[in-house]
């Protein structure tokens, strides 16, 4: 407690405290108040960054896509992708089958998607066989553009699979769906191109960290066909050849007795 003295002699207080008592906390109001200003901030923040204009979106959507993904950003065997998802944003490390399931898993036929590949730069394959196929995807190059192989060994042809490429560049990701691509002959493999569509946060397009590759058995006729319905008339001929034959089995019987 701090003492001041006057003119007079007398003494006043100024600024004291009771002992053992401590200053007061914020309320929780004001705590509450300070997480909104902060959340605000970090809003204006990310909207100042320019980079992703809105959550990821699946460029199937109506209207163009609010991050430029086009499918055209990936081809397999000539054909672009027939659906894309992002721009997923601060992926670690590369995209998760989580992710990829979250996009794409209640779509095109539905069903959970499995990590097949992997290929990044200094990095080691990884992934799962599938269907009695294995899988393996490399990149020519990890530039911002480039091509890309995708080969296979082992399983039963004619196969259909549904593929999701990951293209993790700089902190961020995109996916790309391949529907039903069919597989005819193995072992064998398919050529394929890419381009980053997104930026850095420096606002440069980002070479690529790694692509992975995620699959899942399609929905494409692999099944034998059935066999044809018999005709009318053949169902006669053979319904009358086993009168025929019964007939025949009756009087051996018939013979063998007398």
């Amino acid at each position: 407690m701090h003492k001041t003295v006057s003119t007079s002699g007398s003494t006043s207080e100024i600024g004291s405290t009771r002992a053992g008592s401590t200053p007061a906390r914020p309320t929780r109001m004001k705590i509450l108040s300070l997480l909104a200003v902060s959340a605000a901030l970090a809003g204006t923040m990310l909207a100042a960054d320019g980079r992703h204009a809105a959550a990821a979106t699946l460029c199937s959507a109506a209207g163009a896509h609010p991050d430029g993904l086009s499918v055209s950003n990936m081809t397999l065997d000539g054909s672009p992708a027939d659906d894309c998802y992002g721009v997923l944003p601060s992926v670690t490390g590369s995209p998760s089958e989580s992710m990829v399931n979250t996009a794409f898993g209640s779509l095109y036929g539905g069903g959970g998607f499995t990590l097949l590949s992997k290929d990044e730069e200094g990095g080691s394959p990884d992934g799962s066989p599938l269907n009695g196929f294995s899988f393996d995807i490399s990149a020519n190059a990890f530039d911002d553009t480039d091509t890309y192989m995708l080969s296979w060994t082992g399983g039963i042809v004619p196969a259909f699979f549904d593929f999701v490429f990951g293209l993790k560049a700089g902190p961020d990701a995109a996916l790309y769906l391949f529907d039903d691509f069919a597989i005819t002959v193995t072992p064998s493999g398919e050529n394929g191109t890419y381009a980053i569509a997104f930026t850095n946060p420096g606002g440069n397009i980002p070479d690529l960290s790694n692509i992975t590759l995620f699959g899942r058995i399609g929905t494409g006729d692999t099944t034998t066909p059935p066999t044809p319905n018999p005709e009318p008339a053949t169902l006669a001929l053979l319904g009358g050849g086993l009168i025929g034959l019964g007939v025949a089995a009756r009087r051996r019987r018939e013979r063998g007795t007398a």
